[in-house]
């Protein structure tokens, strides 16, 4: 057997072949290792989004602590000079609903920073520009329809500007924007401002309604049977001084003069004096003016009683007793309750002459004379005014579980 010949030169390994090949096993995973951190680094955030989600998150704690106008910059000029430096698409696509998140908070914070300009020309102008933020927010992006906090706003400022038309049309965007997932199932001007109505089940839509006769619910029944032994008795307790000293629960955001000019945090045109609140009970030692009140509602079931039905959205809402003072020339601005559990009997006790003192509910005006019981779904958009330039307007006002919750 002869001996196998070399293979030719041309078809011959080099000498270094196995260390080329032996590199080659490491040069694969090597570069997989390159390019899957070349991947990771693509898709962590850049400093330009990260600069972004910072001014976002600084708009938002200016937000939530009230400091309206320097939120409004802070969503505004500030992040779009931080927006304006996202360069990579995958950022822009990143940042977007941060963004229009921003956007939508923008026009809120400049609702709430238009409801402190003290002149009324100024004033209105700050409204009409938080209406036309609102409206970009929607344009930006109409998932903005379904921020209910959002809409709830929308339709505020425009009903501030005097335009229920316009926000009963954002009311029905929303409505269809939503679908069953819309909180507010009536009528545009029924809007609780913290959370849905109650289900249909429990309070059915149709029987829903702004104002509502007196006769028909026995709490403002027996308001209007005792209106003059209570007329009386806060005639008393005003000649005998009587001190309001804290808002009714509502922010200075909601006052304003017959001009609609707002009012500055030291003035406080509507005050109450507390005399009984789901959370604490009666006080006595307000209850020793108004002996005649206290004793009547003491025990009346809507008041102080707990709904049966448990799932009403917004309960902890109800009920309070109180003595109200709206000063000459003041103007509760529109707004709405938290829940559509509650009705609200309003009895005048010392009102401005001449139909002075007056309540609108969902477009309808009513006056108030001393002894005049109205009663009222303040789920509806309201508003209160006293255009009388001299005299304060007084009323008891008594909020009560609605017929259709039997309270216990």
């Amino acid at each position: 057997m002869g001996r196998r010949k070399p293979p030719p030169a041309s078809q011959r390994a080099p000498p270094d072949a196995p260390q080329k090949r032996a590199a080659s096993l490491w040069l694969a995973p090597a570069t997989l290792v390159a390019v899957a951190v070349g991947v990771v680094l693509a898709r962590l955030p850049s400093a330009a989004l990260r600069g972004v989600e910072r001014q976002v998150a600084v708009g938002r704690q200016l937000f939530e602590r009230g400091a309206w106008a320097a939120s409004e910059r802070a969503l505004g000029d500030d992040l779009r000079a931080a927006a304006s430096r996202l360069a990579r698409a995958d950022d822009l696509r990143a940042a977007w609903p941060r963004l229009h998140e921003a956007a939508a908070h923008r026009a809120q914070a400049a609702l709430r920073a238009a409801d402190h300009v003290a002149d009324a020309g100024a004033r209105r102008g700050a409204l009409e520009r938080a209406a036309a933020l609102f409206a970009a927010a929607v344009d930006m992006d109409g998932a903005a329809l379904r921020f209910y906090d959002f809409v709830h706003d929308y339709c505020r400022c425009l009903r501030r500007l005097g335009r229920p038309g316009a926000a009963d049309g954002v009311f029905e965007a929303s409505r269809n924007a939503s679908g069953a997932s819309f909180p507010w199932a009536g009528a545009p001007a029924q809007m609780p401002c913290c959370g849905a109505l109650a289900p249909a089940a429990v309070l059915p839509v149709e029987g829903e309604r702004p104002w509502h006769d007196v006769g028909a619910h026995a709490v403002a029944a027996v308001l209007a049977a005792r209106a003059a032994d209570i007329v009386a008795e806060a005639a008393r307790a005003l000649a005998g001084g009587l001190e309001l000293a804290s808002l009714e629960g509502h922010g200075v955001e909601l006052m304003g003069g017959p001009t609609g000019a707002a009012l500055g945090p030291g003035a406080a045109p509507w005050r109450e004096l507390l005399l009984f609140d789901s959370a604490g009970g009666w006080r006595e030692e307000p209850c020793a003016r108004f002996p005649t009140v206290c004793d009547i509602l003491r025990d009346a079931p809507q008041v102080v009683g707990a709904p049966t039905a448990v799932a009403v959205d917004g309960a902890g809402f109800c009920c309070r007793v109180e003595i109200l003072r709206l000063d000459a020339a003041g103007h509760v601005l529109p707004h709405t309750a938290p829940t559509n559990a509650r009705l609200k009997a309003h009895l005048g006790l010392a009102t401005p002459p001449a139909g002075a003192a007056s309540l609108t509910v969902a477009g309808e005006t009513r006056t108030f004379d001393d002894g005049t019981v109205l009663c009222f779904d303040d789920s509806f958009w309201h508003e209160a005014r006293n255009d009388d330039g001299a005299a304060p307007r007084y009323v008891l006002s008594v909020d009560f579980w609605k017929e259709g919750l039997a309270a216990r």
